[in-house]
C-alpha cells in the first residue's frame, strides 16, 4: 500500500523541493482546559474542543504543475461552567464550524530549483446553526516562492491575505524544509505552523511543533467572533508496519490564547481571554512519503 501512494505521489510532486511528508486523508480530535482563570465569569474557565478533518488530492495536469484539491471541515466548541449563570455576554459559550475548500497550484520553473505556489480558499466560517450565505463567506489567498539554498534546505517567502469579519487580515509568510541530518528533518510555513521531527525508528518519530491560529466566525443576529492563539505541542508519530496510516498523539501547550466578540446591536466589542492551559490531541492520518530516506529507507528502484 505504501509503495503504491509512492507511485501515485511522487511523480505528481518535486521531493526535492518539498516537505518529506504528503498527508493525503487526516482526521484529528483536540481537547484543552485552560489552567488560568478567565472568561467573562471569573474562575469559570471552559472546556476547549476542536475537531478537523481534511484531505489532499493531487493532480499533475501538465509537466510544470500540480493542482491539489483540499476539502476540510472543523468543529470547535467552547463551553462554561454553569451555563444558567452566564452573564449578559452572548459570548460566553458557543459551537461553531467551518467548510472551506483550497485549490493550490505549485509551479516548477525551468531551473527546478525554483517553484511558486499559489492558493485560494473559498470559506464558510460561521456558528453551526447557520447556513452557508455571503455573509459567512470569507475567501483567502496566499502566494509562496520557494527556492532550494543547498541539497539539504529549501527556503520560501511569500504572503496571506484573507477577508475575516473584523476586516482585512495580511500576513508575510517565511517558510523552510531542511533536512538537518539522516534522523532529524524540520519544515514550516512561519507564522502559520513548524514541524521539528526526530526519527528514533522507523516506526516512531518523536516531534515538536508550533500551529498558529487566527479565525474568526459569523454568529446570529450579526455577532462575530475571533479566535486567537498559539500552540506548542509535543507529538509521538507511530508509523504503523505495512500501512500508509500514522497515528498521532500530542501533549502541548497554549500561548497568548484571546477570544473576542463583536455584539451588532450594541456596536461593541468583547475581549474573552479563556487561559491558557494544556492541550491533548489524537490524529489518524494516511501519510505518503515523498522521500523515502526519512524513514532511513532507499528510494524505490526503476
Amino acid at each position: 500500500m505504501r509503495l503504491w501512494l509512492l507511485t501515485l505521489l511522487v511523480p505528481a510532486f518535486d521531493p526535492s523541493l518539498a516537505q518529506p511528508v504528503f498527508d493525503v486523508l487526516q482526521a484529528q480530535y483536540q481537547y484543552s482546559v485552560p489552567t488560568s482563570s478567565g472568561g467573562m465569569e471569573q474562575g469559570k474557565n471552559p472546556d476547549l474542543q476542536f475537531f478537523q478533518g481534511q484531505a489532499n488530492l493531487p493532480w499533475k495536469f501538465s509537466r510544470s504543475n500540480v493542482l491539489v484539491f483540499n476539502p476540510q471541515y472543523e468543529w470547535r466548541k467552547i463551553a462554561y461552567p454553569h451555563p444558567g449563570l452566564r452573564s449578559a455576554s452572548p459570548f460566553t459559550s458557543y459551537e461553531v464550524q467551518s467548510f472551506a475548500l483550497t485549490f493550490s497550484n505549485q509551479h516548477t520553473f525551468r531551473d527546478s530549483s525554483h517553484q511558486l505556489l499559489a492558493a485560494l480558499a473559498l470559506r464558510h466560517y460561521a456558528a453551526t446553526t447557520l447556513p452557508f450565505s455571503r455573509t459567512t463567506f470569507t475567501p483567502a489567498f496566499a502566494l509562496l516562492y520557494a527556492k532550494r539554498t543547498s541539497p539539504s534546505l529549501v527556503l520560501k517567502l511569500g504572503g496571506y491575505y484573507s477577508k475575516e469579519f473584523f476586516g482585512n487580515f495580511w500576513l508575510p509568510l517565511l517558510g523552510f524544509d531542511w533536512k538537518v541530518s539522516k534522523r532529524f528533518w524540520c519544515w514550516g510555513i512561519l507564522p502559520r505552523y513548524a514541524v521539528f521531527d526526530y526519527r528514533l525508528s522507523a516506526v516512531w518519530h518523536t516531534c515538536i511543533s508550533y500551529k498558529g491560529i487566527t479565525d474568526s466566525y459569523r454568529l446570529p443576529g450579526q455577532d462575530w467572533l475571533t479566535v486567537l492563539e498559539g500552540q506548542i505541542r509535543w507529538t509521538q508519530d507511530f508509523y504503523l508496519p505495512r500501512s500508509p496510516l500514522v497515528l498521532s498523539l500530542d501533549i502541548g501547550h497554549s500561548a497568548a490564547r484571546e477570544f473576542s466578540g463583536y455584539h451588532a446591536a450594541s456596536f461593541r466589542q468583547e475581549q474573552l481571554k479563556p487561559g491558557n492551559g494544556l492541550i491533548f490531541r489524537v490524529g489518524l492520518v494516511w501519510r505518503a512519503l515523498l522521500d523515502p530516506s526519512f524513514q532511513g529507507r532507499q528510494a524505490p528502484g526503476p
